[in-house]
């Protein structure tokens, strides 16, 4: 059983466009859950550092807020580069915009 070049490329371009839809269709159901299923943004989850978390001394900030914990770690990490034998203290931990 032989086929013609045209039969051929009609099959090339049905398959390909059936394709083409249902890629187009998993993206449209993957915008719609994320729309569904969004999370607040990371502004408004970060409660700890509102106005009044900025007061907070940075003992206290840095006992009550786990990302600052994590930032002070970071920038420990960041400072100290590969340098062995270094020490380095927070002396404050504070919001910058």
């Amino acid at each position: 059983m032989h086929y013609s070049l045209i039969e051929v490329l009609r099959l090339t371009v049905f398959s390909m466009a059936v394709v083409f839809l249902i890629l187009l269709g998993i993206m449209g159901l993957m915008m719609l859950s994320a729309k569904l299923f969004a999370e607040k943004p990371v502004e408004e989850a970060q409660t700890s550092f509102s106005k009044e978390a900025t007061e907070l001394s940075t003992k206290e900030l840095f006992t009550q807020d786990p990302l600052a914990k994590a930032a002070a770690i970071i920038a420990l990490a960041e400072a100290s580069g590969e340098k062995d034998g270094k020490k380095f203290k927070i002396q404050t931990i504070r919001k910058i915009k």
